[in-house]
Formats: C-alpha cells, structure tokens, sequence
C-alpha cells in the first residue's frame, strides 16, 4: 500500500498568506461569539475531573451546536486563543481541545446535512496553534470524517477516539497520540509516548515515535519514518508497526 505524501512534503503547502488569507474571511464579531461560548464551556462545571472526555466534547457540542460560524472562523479562532494560553490556568486551557473538536465536528455535520450528501464530502479545516503558551489535550477527539491540518504543537491525547477522516499535524504531540482510534489517517512530526494506545484500525505515520509504541495495539498500522526508542511488543495483539518501510512488529 503507498502511504501519503510525508509531513515535509505536506509542509511546503502550508504558506504564511494562506494564514492570512483564510484568517481574512472570517468574522471578527463571531470569533469574539465563539471565545464567549469558549469561556462558557470552561467554566462550566461539566469540564472538571467528575465528568470524562466524552462528556465534556458532548456538552462542548451542545453549545457550539447553536452557533453559526464557518471553517474560516474556526482557523481565526485558534489564532485568536494565542491571547488566552498567556491568562488562562493551565488546566482550564487544556479542555479547550475538546471545545475546538467540537466546533469542527458540529460545522462538518451541519455543512453535510445542508447540502444532502449521503457519503459525507471531506471539508477542510485549520488550525493554529504555533503562538499557544499552553497545549490543549484532546484535539481532534471523536475526528469522524473532517481532513484537518493542524500548525504548531499540541498536548495529550490527540485524536484519540479517532474513527474516520485525516489529520496533519506539523508540529509535535505529547503523550496518547491517536489513542483509540478506530479509522482514518494521522501524519504527525513526533510523539513523545505511547503513540497508537488501544487503536484498532486506521494508520499513523510519524516521523520521531518515542517510547511504547503501540502499547495494547488491537489492530491498525503505525508507519515510523526516522526514529523510535522503544516498542511495546509484548502488549500487542493485533496490528502493525513499520519502521523505514519494514515491518517490526
């Protein structure tokens, strides 16, 4: 099977006046909506340690749900967070990952269902993040179709409970990236841990893997282009790890 493009190649698409651009058609009073709608989530009660991720990305949909915005806004919203990651206390920035996954995911299923398409059509999002003091855990949670193209580094489990869609990340990931996931693609620059955790299918090509790869890997194919430190074999079943084109595992 030929894998994609690798991150660097994917990288020289990515122009400083595309940012521009993209950031240019987006609305300023419905980011301003957006960052109010953020702070509700936040504060709210249902984002501390009581409730799991899940319940927090639903009740990060429930609100975003009601809100118009489009792709664009989304891009000059994560900009506009670069602010927030200065003020805000770390552990409350974090869950705001949750909150952009669901502003995502509530705009590709409004943009499908607006036009009628029963095999969903593959929308377009960004994401900036190279400015951000803090990394938001859990980008990307529950990705279910969206291609999304993130610039800069995040934190914990990125794209975790992935099952369909593909995401390039230019930058790093720390810990649990693609973590359950079940289907689509990742491409990422580096993971410092437990890349691949519980994934049953889908692929993961990386450049730098770190430690445990593809701990209690059930299924799915891990792709390491240039270098890993270690590779939890003994908690494999299933599933595939490639190092440089030869399989390892």
């Amino acid at each position: 099977m030929n894998l994609a493009k690798t991150i660097e190649e994917e990288y020289e698409n990515i122009q400083a006046d595309t940012l521009q651009e993209l950031q240019s058609k987006s609305s300023d009073k419905i980011v301003s909506n957006l960052l109010e709608k953020c702070i509700e989530f936040v504060e709210s009660k249902r984002t501390d340690g009581a409730f799991s991720s899940h319940g927090r990305y639903f009740h990060a949909l429930d609100i975003v749900r009601k809100e118009e915005y489009t792709a664009e806004d989304i891009l000059a919203f994560s900009v506009f967070l670069t602010d927030l990651s200065k003020s805000i206390l770390m552990y409350k920035f974090s869950v705001i990952g949750l909150f952009c996954s669901a502003l995502i995911s509530a705009h590709y299923e409004k943009t499908n269902r607006e036009k009628n398409v029963e095999n969903k059509k593959a929308q377009m999002y960004h994401l900036w993040t190279v400015d951000h003091k803090q990394k938001m855990n859990e980008l990307c949670f529950k990705n279910n179709g969206p291609h999304v193209t993130i610039t800069g580094n995040v934190g914990n489990n990125f794209a975790m409970w992935m099952n369909d869609g593909e995401i390039h990340l230019h930058g790093n990931a720390e810990t649990y990236a693609g973590s359950a996931m079940s289907g689509g693609k990742i491409y990422l620059e580096s993971c410092m841990r437990n890349l691949g955790n519980s994934m049953s299918g889908g692929e993961i090509i990386v450049n730098h893997a770190g430690e445990s790869v593809g701990s209690f890997q059930w299924g799915g194919k891990i792709e390491i282009q240039k270098t890993y430190k270690t590779i939890e074999t003994l908690r494999n079943s299933k599933g595939e790890i490639y190092f440089q084109g030869k399989r390892i595992k």
